[in-house]
């Protein structure tokens, strides 16, 4: 998004770096859901800030195609990025404080 290299090259990154193998997401997903319920309220949060980076990288990519000035979405994506980072710690303190239980 800062236009340090072009769309597709950022893609083409994307694509080499992505493990179609790896399947955490969904483990995470089954082990929250079967041992600890406690933690959906944070896995939801981290859900619905992917939604919201999906939807800001979206944005970028039509007025990125269209050629128009995209420089407003650096920092909504940059603050959603921050955010997660935020739930994801959350979600792990959360998880420290459920095992504390079973010492």
């Amino acid at each position: 998004m800062r236009g340090q290299i072009t769309y597709n090259e950022a893609n083409d990154l994307i694509i080499k770096n992505h493990d179609k193998e790896d399947k955490s997401h969904d483990i995470a997903q089954m082990l929250i859901n079967i041992y600890f319920p406690k933690l959906r309220p944070h896995l939801q949060a981290i859900m619905q800030r992917r939604d919201q980076i999906n939807q800001i990288h979206s944005e970028f990519k039509k007025t990125y195609e269209r050629r128009e000035n995209w420089d407003c979405y650096v920092e909504p994506f940059l603050a959603e990025l921050s955010g997660i980072d935020l739930d994801e710690k959350s979600m792990t303190d959360a998880l420290f404080r459920i095992s504390e239980k079973y010492r």
